[in-house]
């Protein structure tokens, strides 16, 4: 399983993008309905939505991380260096 985690790393982004042109294409040929291509287009860009938000996060974990300030749980202000 880790094997498989390490191999996405990074790539989810780019795996939602050719499965919703892979939709577009499918619906534009007559593969599926425009129901069906609608339902698959919320759900990828809901997962798209999902693996940009995990990005983010990763990298404002690293920068936190290279300035060593640990972010204070219960303040809403942002942390000072």
């Amino acid at each position: 399983m880790n094997n498989i985690l390490a191999f996405l790393k990074g790539k989810k982004t780019y795996i939602t993008v050719a499965a919703g042109v892979l939709t577009l294409l499918a619906w534009k040929f007559g593969y599926v309905s425009a129901d069906t291509a609608q339902t698959l287009f919320v759900f990828e860009g809901f997962s798209g939505l999902a693996a940009l938000r995990a990005a983010v996060a990763n990298e404002v974990n690293n920068a936190l991380d290279q300035l060593e300030v640990v972010p204070d749980e219960t303040s809403t202000t942002p942390p000072t260096v």
